[in-house]
């Protein structure tokens, strides 16, 4: 099964969605003079908690119910350890 970041009718998968954010990403700090390592990082994660169970049998097909919460946004800071900390960051 692939992971989707996007529902219909874009259908997008998560892969080709976090290729797509990490070019702009990329090219906007370089444009912008910011750490293009924290700027890649940072694209990778926003939203890797996509990859949870509940947004894909869930969300994507509009089957969660209205007082159901859960965010990917949340999710993914549960990844956050996974990555390296950059020198000459807090």
């Amino acid at each position: 099964m692939e992971l989707l970041a996007k529902s219909a009718p874009e259908w997008t998968t998560l892969k080709a969605h976090t290729n797509h954010v990490l070019c702009v990403v990329v090219k906007f700090a370089e444009y912008l003079g910011y750490n293009i390592d924290i700027a890649r990082n940072g694209a990778i994660l926003h939203d890797i908690g996509k990859a949870h169970s509940y947004f894909q049998n869930k969300r994507l097909k509009g089957e969660s119910r209205r007082g159901d919460i859960f965010r990917h946004e949340i999710a993914s800071l549960f990844f956050l350890s996974c990555f390296p900390k950059i020198n000459g960051t807090s």
